[in-house]
């Protein structure tokens, strides 16, 4: 309002005054973004890996959940996949654990979970979930709910 009020005398001074004001509304919902545990979906789900990780060099994949975010903040090689990859990946060798989205399907797409569970199934093998993480997504502001999960031992 302030910068439209100056604009009306003068364009070229309403620019500093609207790029002083929105800084000043970004540094007054600076402190409460930041306390917003539930928008910070990767943070979490790295903590959450860490936590649960079998050993010193252990895998990820995330299916449904794709933010550069998450690779930054756990390894280099995290795989970024759907439901399906996710299961073909923990069948591919131990010290694996997989982030499964478990929101149901859209646009006519099965569940990441679902699909992640009837891959398992069909090769003969078993996960167990270790882990929940839910928020909201700041890109595209989707609730997620994204299970950790491991293949069981011996399937």
């Amino acid at each position: 309002v302030l910068a439209g009020a100056v604009a009306r005398r003068s364009a070229v001074a309403a620019v500093p005054v609207a790029a002083a004001t929105a800084l000043a509304t970004w540094l007054g919902a600076w402190p409460l973004l930041a306390r917003a545990e539930t928008i910070w979906l990767s943070p979490r789900m790295a903590a959450a890996a860490a936590r649960h990780a079998p050993c010193a060099e252990t895998r990820l994949a995330s299916a449904g959940y794709r933010e550069p975010s998450l690779v930054v903040l756990t390894r280099t090689d995290t795989l970024l996949t759907d439901g399906e990859g996710a299961a073909l990946f923990l069948a591919e060798g131990p010290c694996r654990l997989a982030f499964v989205d478990a929101a149901p399907g859209r646009r006519g797409r099965p569940a990441e979970e679902a699909a992640f569970l009837a891959t398992l199934a069909a090769r003969g093998l078993a996960a167990e979930p270790l882990a929940m993480v839910e928020g909201r997504n700041l890109n595209g502001g989707r609730h997620r709910r994204m299970g950790l999960w491991r293949l069981k031992e011996g399937g």
